[in-house]
């Protein structure tokens, strides 16, 4: 009775709704923790592999301006293009 009352409160609603199966619960939140955490790895690889990259470019070439300034410098402009952008 309770589970009919949920789902017509549910149904006045625009949306769809979805079974969930209580059995598979844990280990779909168990699931989906694994692949966030090894979202996660990956995105801190990535960073680091990107950073010694722009170590290694500015050792490389010895340039009087540091990458990282100009890397962040152009990522900067880029945000506050878009951020604007957006306002319109």
């Amino acid at each position: 009775m309770m589970e009919e009352k949920i789902r017509r409160i549910c149904a006045s609603f625009p949306g769809q709704t979805f079974d969930v199966n209580i059995n598979t619960l844990k280990e779909d939140i168990k699931t989906a923790n694994d692949e966030r955490i090894a979202s996660r790895d990956v995105i801190s690889k990535t960073k680091m592999m990107f950073r010694d990259l722009l170590i290694n470019e500015n050792d490389k070439y010895k340039a009087d301006v540091s990458v990282f300034k100009v890397f962040e410098i152009f990522v900067r402009r880029q945000k506050y293009i878009f951020i604007h952008m957006n306002m319109l």
